[in-house]
Parts: C-alpha cells; structure tokens; sequence
C-alpha cells in the first residue's frame, strides 16, 4: 500500500517540495524525497526532520510527475520510483592515521616522539591529563609501555 508520512520542518530548516531529507522511520533514519509542505498545525504528534542531505531541492514539480508516471507505468511503489532521483550514498574513507615523526631527542623511546616529553613530566609530576600517543611502525611498543609505566611510577 502506497502512502506518504508526515513530519514536522525544524524551524530554520529550508525545506522545499523536492527536496532530500533525513528523517526517522522505525528504529532509524532514512532519506526521504518531501513531495509536499503545509503551513498548519498538526492534528497528531508528528516526528521532526532531522536533516537536509542536500542544499536544493532534487524534484521539481514536474520532475515528480514523471516519476510518478513511471510507477505507475511499470507497476513499482511510488517510493521505489522516487529512489532513483537520490543521488547514490557516497561512502567517505577515512585516511590511516599519520604515525609520529621520530626526533633525536633525549629521553628513551618515548622522548623521541613528539610531545614525548612533555608525557614523561607530566607523568613524573603526577599531573592530570589526557594524551594520545601513537608508536610509529617497528617501535618497541613493549618498551613504550615499560617507560611510561616507570615514568607514572615516579
């Protein structure tokens, strides 16, 4: 059964007939293509949208007539017909990590990483903090972990 569901537009949120949304649905969100926007008040709790995917809208008012016609012509749900206006799911890789640059400094395995140092004393002194480090590859992490657990200890 075909249908459409209604949601409430955030204020602020530039939603226009055509165009590609976020919103939830179940126990997720999806992306959904807004055929229509109505100025008035809901006669029942409605979820919000959650966002705009993109900036302008995909469908304009034509555009949706057509598909609208192409599901009707080729027997598809109106949604299925209305999937092939969104732009395909762009999926974003994420670089690896650049390691630490060693530096010829005193002070052990650790000292030589950068912001080594400044680890070790503030382990020394027993002082708060949060730190990241990351051993480049063919470290001794096994003696990275042997130093700071030294250094901690006073």
């Amino acid at each position: 059964m075909e249908r459409d569901f209604d949601y409430l537009v955030p204020d602020g949120l530039d939603v226009r007939p055509g165009s590609l949304v976020r919103v939830p649905f179940g126990n997720r969100r999806v992306r959904a293509i807004v055929r229509t926007v109505a100025r008035r008040r809901p006669d029942r709790e409605l979820a919000s949208v959650h966002s705009l995917v993109v900036p302008e809208p995909l469908l304009v008012p034509p555009q949706e007539q057509v598909y609208d016609l192409l599901a009707e012509r080729y027997l598809v749900p109106r949604g299925r017909a209305f999937d092939r206006a969104q732009p395909a799911r762009i999926r974003v890789r994420v670089e690896d990590p650049v390691p630490s640059t060693v530096a010829a400094v005193k002070g052990g395995a650790v000292g030589s990483l950068d912001g080594g140092n400044e680890l070790l004393a503030a382990l020394r002194s027993g002082a708060p903090g949060t730190w990241c480090l990351q051993a480049p590859p063919g470290a001794d992490r096994a003696g990275l972990i042997g130093e700071l657990v030294g250094a901690a200890r006073g």
